[in-house]
């Protein structure tokens, strides 16, 4: 009958504050023996470096005291941690204080809990020396029937003297004005998260509780990693001119001039900026984006990646402010322009904006510019080299939400030059040198970071922009960068294979790291079509006829689309397989390799980006064309004979370097994934490859879901490291080895088994040992006979040519027996686009039915419809990954969570069609309609508090911040909006685009919206 709720809230007064209550729901009275706590607390004086790499030295120096007076405790250092001849006194402690448990007793030692689980006395000395730092309350409660008990655990780092003696102060004589005050702070903090939760759509009503709290988990992840604006569709304009001085100290003075409203709609801010005729405020104008509550995230191995959620200034004033890797900061902006369709234009002109000349992009983004990866030979860690995985499909996701919401707006604007390219002081290798060694084809280009550096600081950060004649950032058309990014994949197509991973970093899943150098991208491929399909869709229906392109683009373009076509012609002769097709291969990558060399020669020169050369509508046409041609031949050449298709190939050349070859990988969870998303799939075939999937060793039954990958069993260290015994015997090498003793390279154990020498971790190693032992004249002549053979030996045994990184070496995250469910996250996100775009096609009833019973059986699988013991955690939390060997694991920050907002809205029956808001009928949401009347609590688009009656077999959801309720029937549906002046309006499925505009652009005209029938 015990309920136990808690809560950790960060106080801007306080610090850290641990909120407990229990609650007695039982009718006897109960007795409660409990220990609670803080574990190993950060003493004053230890900073991040003292407690990241010397933490067991800083035990040595900790001092930790309780006054049992007052209740306080105190964690310092009986000195600064230092090797200097000097003293250094620790001044600063952390304090610790606890209220709501006077009886309790508290101990600085862990090893109280230890006693605590034996049913034993505990120790609590008031003093502890040497040791980790550990605050832990030890009580016995007895709680009668309906009676509640709430404690508070408090601690802040770096408090001086005169902190304590003012907490030490309040602690003995005003404890309750202290309750009082944290009490109060809770309820804010809770009210401050509500009404975040509440303006980005995280707020919901049914008959499973379970379901509105993985909503509400998954919004507030979301907006957690990529923010959310701080005033709705509002700004401030003091804030917007700090940004724009901070981009551009010469643009300052005309926007002070232009901004003279403290706020603004943000339509207004563009508008103003927009029409000043100043192509720099037009660009920002797009750029800015009022967002706050974001925090830095990515990969935790990066220096940069400390968590931090900035929302106040040092001064305690509000701060807007958003920072975060590429790839992830702009798949949760997808989500957010579900419940912002106003600032997808933004988040378009944000990642066109920092594309490079060469078509890639930098590393971070943030509100203060860009940012990329520098050199670091000490770190291990660290690797330049461009970022690209998701670069496709996340901008391609935002296209079609823009087009979803303002149909036409995109192609209207195709020509305008308003678009500028990031600096990037990468410079990729000539094509020669990337055939010869794939895995180092970027150099960085110290002179030009040092000018870059000098250009931002005297403009701004748009310093880190590419240069124009007159200083100003050079501006592009949006046709130009669309073209750019795809021709930069395009150019590093390798036909049946994929798309040639040579920027040293990963295209797609990151733990396939090893893949970059000599693997092949189907899933980018995959992407590519749903990107060109839709583009040459626009560029049909626009109003352009010709467009005007920097003349090495215009070169770029029309050369490719000659390979294009002459590897069509010559396909005609060769087919598609066999030594003449490998030649084919390689001829079509030279091509293209030599028109992007030409390019890149141009581009990173500034050479000829002034010239301007147009292409017209039908030459555009016919490249777009030409590649999906290419593009569909290569995705039909890797569906396997299972039914799935390849996500990864690899690539080799002949020694002659005329012909390409193409190794298959193992089936990825990924591939199947992109497949489904890439548009080429029907409902029938992709149904196929569904079942093709289950059938597969992807689809784990135990856990009712996908692997990344397919289980592999390594062979443990006993069976590993074995040179093969035929290759030894036809060696002479290999035995002269091993009789002359080895020199490191080989050796007999006392098994009799020939082993590689335990410092021959890959081939490279083993090729310098061998030129090492060529150096001796003795060796000369065996080592150049026996060097291939021993090469070959050592691949045999390891397969390090299929050897794909971390996925293939670890046993949890991204890998070997994981569940990764981004992953399957993304699986039913692509069956649900699917799904919507059936129905909206007007697609047989029982084709739909087929289809939701695979997105059913797919969701199944995920955390929040499973037990706490199945999950291992709370189950309405989104975690990272379940390893073979353990449960959920990793919560909270996983790009999962915006694809389960967005698939959350289509199993609500709302979609989005040609700037209409569209009800669709569903099946999934039988069990979830209300059983009795309730109250939806939400906050309106005046972010106020609202409450809307439910009535039983109704259930309630925000959209734009506009509550819809849907209602169960299964007759045809009908939609009627309720507007602010009580007026009702009916449709028929869909509302019209002025009702809909005025949603998506939060005007509070519509009341709410019910949606009756088809559910």
């Amino acid at each position: 009958g015990l309920r136990f709720s808690w809560s950790w809230t960060f106080s801007h007064v306080r610090g850290f504050v641990r909120t407990v209550s229990v609650h007695n729901f039982g009718n006897e009275p109960a007795h409660i023996d409990l220990a609670d706590g803080l574990l190993n607390l950060i003493n004053g004086g230890v900073s991040r470096r003292v407690q990241a790499e010397l933490s067991c030295l800083s035990d040595a120096y900790k001092d930790n005291v309780y006054d049992e007076r007052c209740g306080l405790a105190a964690f310092s250092l009986a000195s600064l941690v230092s090797d200097k001849a000097e003293p250094s006194e620790a001044l600063n402690a952390t304090l610790a204080w606890q209220l709501g448990l006077d009886e309790a007793r508290v101990s600085l030692s862990r090893t109280s809990l230890e006693s605590f689980v034996r049913g034993e006395e505990g120790v609590f000395p008031r003093r502890r020396t040497g040791m980790k730092s550990d605050f832990i309350l030890h009580a016995s409660l007895m709680l009668e029937p309906g009676q509640s008990r709430v404690w508070y655990i408090v601690a802040d780092v770096e408090q001086d003297h005169r902190a304590a003696g003012r907490l030490r102060a309040e602690l003995m004589n005003d404890k309750a004005s202290l309750e009082r005050e944290l009490s109060e702070a809770g309820s804010a903090m809770n009210e401050e998260l509500m009404g975040l939760l509440g303006a980005s759509d995280g707020l919901s009503r049914s008959a499973l509780p379970l379901h509105e709290w993985h909503h509400a988990a998954n919004t507030m992840f979301n907006i957690m990693r990529g923010g959310v604006p701080e005033r709705g569709m509002t700004i401030r304009g003091d804030d917007a001119l700090r940004f724009i001085g901070t981009r551009n100290k010469a643009a300052l003075a005309p926007a002070v001039a232009l901004l003279r409203e403290g706020t603004m709609s943000h339509a207004r801010f563009v508008e103003l900026l927009d029409s000043s005729g100043h192509p720099v405020l037009g660009r920002l104008a797009r750029e800015y984006l009022p967002f706050t509550f974001s925090r830095r995230h990515g990969d935790p191995s990066r220096p940069w990646n400390e968590f931090a959620i900035r929302i106040k200034d040092k001064d305690g004033s509000a701060l807007v402010h958003y920072q975060g890797n590429w790839r992830d900061i702009f798949q949760n902006w997808e989500a957010l322009g579900l419940s912002y369709p106003g600032y997808l234009e933004s988040f378009f002109s944000i990642f066109l904006n920092a594309t490079t000349l060469d078509g890639y992009n930098p590393y971070r983004v943030s509100q203060d510019g860009i940012d990329w990866e520098r050199p670091e030979p000490e770190n291990p860690w660290s690797n330049i080299g461009y970022w690209n995985d998701h670069q496709i499909i996340y901008f391609q996701k935002i296209s079609e939400a823009i087009e979803d919401r303002y149909p036409g707006r995109l192609a209207s604007l195709l020509g305008r030059r308003a678009f500028s390219w990031a600096d990037v002081p990468y410079r990729i290798a000539p094509y020669a040198d990337i055939c010869a060694n794939p895995r180092a084809t970027i150099r960085f280009d110290e002179a030009l970071d040092r000018r870059i550096t000098l250009r931002a600081a005297a403009l701004g950060s748009d310093g880190k922009l590419v240069p124009g004649h007159d200083g100003e950032p050079r501006l592009a058309t949006r046709v130009e960068k669309l073209l750019y990014r795809f021709s930069a994949k395009l150019g590093n197509m390798v036909p049946d294979g994929g798309v040639w991973l040579n920027t040293q970093r990963p295209e797609w899943n990151d733990a396939n790291n090893a893949l970059a150098g000599y693997g092949l991208s189907m899933v980018t491929v995959m992407y590519m079509r749903r990107f060109a399909r839709f583009w040459l869709g626009l560029l049909e229906s626009s109003p352009l006829e010709s467009a005007e392109l920097a003349a090495p683009l215009a070169a770029l373009v029309r050369g490719q689309l000659a390979a294009l076509h002459r590897l069509e012609a010559e396909t005609d002769s060769t087919g598609r397989r066999g030594e003449r097709r490998a030649r084919l291969r390689k001829r079509f990558m030279d091509d293209m390799g030599a028109a992007l060399d030409a390019y890149r020669n141009a581009a990173y020169a500034y050479e000829g980006l002034e010239t301007r050369v147009p292409l017209v509508r039908a030459e555009l046409i016919g490249y777009l064309e030409g590649a999906l041609r290419l593009i569909d031949a290569t995705i039909g050449a890797n569906k396997r004979a299972d039914g799935l298709y390849e996500s990864y190939m690899l690539l080799s050349f002949s020694k002659d370097g005329r012909e390409a070859r193409l190794q298959s990988l193992y089936p990825m969870l990924e591939g199947q994934v992109a497949a489904l998303s890439s548009g080429l799939l029907d409902a029938e075939a992709s149904l196929s490859l569904l079942d093709a999937l289950s059938d597969s060793a992807l689809y784990t039954p135990d856990r009712n879901s996908y692997l990344l990958y397919p289980e592999r069993a390594l062979p443990d260290f006993f069976s590993k490291n074995a040179c093969p015994p035929a290759v030894y015997e036809r060696s002479p090498l290999a035995r002269a080895l091993v009789d002359g003793g080895g020199f490191g390279i080989l050796y007999r154990d006392d098994g009799g088994i020939v082993r590689f020498g335990s410092g021959m971790a890959n081939a490279h190693t083993l090729a310098a040992a061998l030129d090492a032992l060529a150096a001796d004249g003795r060796w000369r002549e065996s080592v150049a006979q026996g060097r291939d053979d021993l090469l070959s030996a050592y691949e045999e045994s390891f397969a390090h040519a299929r050897f794909t990184g971390r996925s293939g070496a670890m046993y949890a995250y991204e890998g070997l027996g994981s569940i990764y469910w981004h992953m399957v996250a993304k699986l039913l996100l692509s069956l649900m686009e699917l799904r919507q775009k059936s129905v909206l096609g007007k697609a047989d009833g029982a084709l739909v039915a087929r289809l939701d019973a695979a997105y059913v059986r797919i969701r199944e699988g995920l955390g929040y419809r499973k037990s706490p013991q199945a999950w291992g955690a709370f189950p309405f939390d989104p975690y990272s990954h379940s390893p073979k060997h353990a449960q959920a694991q990793q919560p909270g920050m996983t790009g999962q969570v915006k694809e389960e907002l967005l698939t959350r809205m289509g199993e609500l029956g709302i979609a989005l069609r040609q700037g209409r808001i569209v009800a669709l009928p569903v099946s999934f949401l039988a069990d979830e309609f209300l059983a009795e009347p309730a109250a939806f609590n939400y906050r309106d688009t005046g972010f106020r508090p609202a409450s809307l009656d439910l009535r039983r077999g109704e259930l309630a959801c925000t959209f734009c911040q506009t509550p819809f309720v849907r209602r169960r029937g299964d007759s045809g549906i009908r939609m009627q909006a309720i507007l602010a002046t009580g007026e009702r309006l009916d449709f028929d499925e869909s509302l019209d685009e002025r009702l809909s505009a005025s949603i998506f652009a939060r005007e509070g005209l519509v009341r709410a919206v019910y949606i009756s029938g088809g559910a």
